[in-house]
């Protein structure tokens, strides 16, 4: 019998300057948002991944130290996509490790999520 672990009342509350969630899909691609969901993502190659979590990485290291320990440090949220391929998602794995990101957390992607990245990725890039 599986492992069920007991439902957390409310979830669990992230650092909203400090989470970045990535939703691997088809093709090597990843959609992501920054804290908290609000409608709207990005997509980027899994490729071009690396930068964008340096990038974040040095942001969250410039912030005041006012800010708590934990909002200096990144958090990711990996909710893959159904079409998404095994391999992409031990990428992104892997790219924690490389990343010396050691808060991150595999999900279940969420219906609004999954049918906004969808039609991101059916709707024709922008010129």
């Amino acid at each position: 019998m599986p492992f069920k672990p007991a439902p957390v009342e409310g979830g669990t509350a992230y650092a909203d300057t400090s989470t970045i969630t990535l939703i691997p899909t088809r093709n090597n691609n990843v959609a992501y948002y920054y804290g908290a969901f609000r409608n709207t993502v990005s997509i980027a190659s899994l490729h071009d991944l690396r930068s964008i979590l340096i990038t974040k990485q040095q942001q969250l290291k410039n912030l005041p130290v006012s800010f708590s320990a934990d909002a200096h440090q990144l958090h990711i949220i990996i909710k893959p996509q159904d079409d998404c391929r095994y391999e992409t998602l031990v990428a992104l794995i892997d790219e924690m490790s490389i990343n010396a990101i050691s808060h991150y957390a595999i999900c279940d992607i969420e219906e609004e999520e999954k049918s906004l990245v969808t039609n991101k990725l059916q709707s024709p890039p922008m010129e």
